[in-house]
């Protein structure tokens, strides 16, 4: 990591040993992010442009702060308007038009029925923080370019012309899939297979 002050570095890393360790440490940190190329230049530009430093940041914090953009800078909802998004429109999730896929799958993740049905300041501040961390997941898919897994696709076509009965149904049938997601049982999976998992779970 070239700098333009390197006293900054040097204090921080004072030795070639530590140096190197220190290479390889950001070097684990970027591969484990799966940044791309582009992502550690804007990580690296990010870090030029804030001086004065007081500290260099260390790999987890590099990564985190200054290569991941923000949901703002991609386009994206913020967290908390993706958070209130979620919360207003959790009762319809079939008609409303999502501002972004990624919303959608943050809420989805987090669980439309919880979403409707919290209650109490503790648990409520509980759910907005699960739901913030599936959002910066859904974020950094979007940051490092690839698309949001196909999840739901049917669920963002516009049903407002459904009838009430059909979306009943394509509500239940969403609600169900959630289900057995978190259960750990797939939409692939085999009924007997499915039977065999529930009945061990009991």
């Amino acid at each position: 990591m070239q700098l333009r002050k390197p006293h900054l570095l040097n204090s921080a890393y004072p030795t070639e040993e530590l140096v190197a360790s220190a290479r390889l440490e950001f070097a684990e940190q970027i591969i484990k992010a799966g940044l791309s190329v582009s992502m550690v230049k804007r990580g690296i530009e990010q870090l030029r442009n804030r001086y004065p430093l007081k500290y260099l940041p260390d790999p987890v914090e590099f990564v985190m702060e200054y290569c991941w953009p923000t949901a703002g800078q991609l386009g994206l909802p913020s967290p908390a308007d993706a958070w209130l998004e979620c919360c207003n429109h959790s009762h319809e999730v079939l008609t409303h038009r999502w501002s972004h896929r990624a919303v959608y799958e943050a809420g989805k993740k987090t669980g439309w029925h919880f979403l409707k049905t919290v209650s109490g300041h503790k648990a409520l501040d509980q759910l907005q923080r699960q739901f913030n961390e599936h959002y910066q997941k859904q974020v950094e898919w979007v940051a490092s370019g690839q698309p949001l897994k196909d999840r739901s696709v049917k669920a963002l076509e516009d049903h407002s012309k459904d009838s009430e009965a059909e979306k009943a149904i394509n509500y239940g049938k969403q609600q169900m899939d959630q289900t057995l997601s978190e259960l750990g049982i797939p939409r692939t999976m085999s009924g007997s297979d499915a039977l065999k998992k529930l009945r061990a779970m009991l």
